[in-house]
């Protein structure tokens, strides 16, 4: 019987201190959730933040690509965000390169053919209002 006595109470005192320890692992537990929140968080925002200003940027500049500096995109910074930064402020730079090419090409199109049309205008107005032109003369101006 007095084996059993001390066995209870052996047992009593293991119970307490499970009790004990389960308590503190509780609030160690929580403590380090709440630490890897705000770890998470701050890492997440290092991460983030960047891209968004990057998207921010490249939508700023799909809207009104003439008010943009392709510079703006650029981030200084030493990682695979600041590599993906540089890449698209160089493809910017090259799209942007193409568009002005493009546009010199149509301006100098347009002009091209904007000459013989008006040629060919002048011509058709020369052989249509006038009643005294000789043969030779209309001959010419209708081949030309």
């Amino acid at each position: 019987m007095q084996l059993q006595v001390e066995n209870l109470k052996l047992s009593y005192g293991n119970i307490r201190a499970l009790y004990d320890l389960r308590y503190q692992l509780l609030k160690l537990t929580l403590l380090l959730a709440g630490l890897a929140a705000l770890a998470g968080l701050l890492v997440g925002w290092r991460f983030v933040r960047p891209l968004l200003r990057l998207q921010r940027t490249i939508r700023a500049y799909l809207q009104n690509p003439a008010e943009l500096d392709p510079k703006m995109l650029g981030l200084r910074r030493g990682d695979e965000i600041g590599d993906l930064s540089r890449d698209l402020e160089a493809l910017t730079l090259s799209l942007k390169r193409q568009l002005e090419q493009t546009s010199a090409v149509a301006g100098d199109l347009a002009h091209d053919l904007k000459n013989p049309i008006a040629t060919v205008l002048a011509t058709s107005e020369l052989l249509d209002g006038a009643k005294t032109l000789d043969a030779d003369r209309q001959q010419r101006l209708a081949r030309a």
